[in-house]
């Protein structure tokens, strides 16, 4: 089993999962073995169900974490398929967030998110994330690109300062 951690922003967040896309477009989540973190439920879901999950209490709340992620998808299934193990995702979004959500350790988007990785991975009975993907950065975009780079540098700092991301984790 592999645990993908998807963070970003709506770069990284998309409907393009939802019941209604998956019918019109014949997306077929069969022979993908992949579950999604819902911590609305507090439970794994595997992308058949994550796709029907509807929230009443969702709408415009953030962050909106699990089935409309699709670019983490499309990667867990992609792994999922090319090594034939199990993926499971992790994908905390924040729509229109500036990386300043993330960092430092004590930003509301970070103390979030971890909270929901460590959430997930107790579930899972894991120890670590084996993938980090963040999709961010149009809220920065007047942002000189080397203080951006600076902040994107220390969120790598502090997750791999976290016992659930080693130094040799992939991001």
């Amino acid at each position: 089993m592999k645990i993908l951690l998807a963070v970003g922003q709506s770069n990284n967040d998309t409907n393009r999962h939802d019941a209604a896309y998956v019918a019109n477009q014949g997306v077929s989540y069969t022979g993908y073995d992949v579950q999604i973190w819902n911590p609305f439920a507090g439970a794994w879901q595997t992308l058949a169900d994550a796709a029907g999950y509807n929230d009443p209490t969702w709408p415009g709340s953030t962050p909106r974490p699990f089935f409309t992620a699709a670019a983490a998808v499309s990667l867990a299934c992609r792994i999922s398929q090319e090594n034939s193990e199990q993926v499971r995702v992790i994908c905390p979004n924040w729509p229109g967030a500036p990386i300043a959500n993330w960092v430092p350790a004590t930003a509301s988007n970070y103390v979030s998110d971890k909270a929901m990785v460590e959430a997930a991975l107790t579930e899972a009975g894991a120890a670590a994330v084996d993938v980090v993907t963040f999709l961010q950065g149009e809220s920065d975009w007047t942002r000189p690109a080397s203080a951006y780079r600076s902040d994107h540098e220390n969120w790598q700092a502090q997750l791999r300062a976290e016992t659930w991301c080693e130094a040799e984790t992939p991001f």
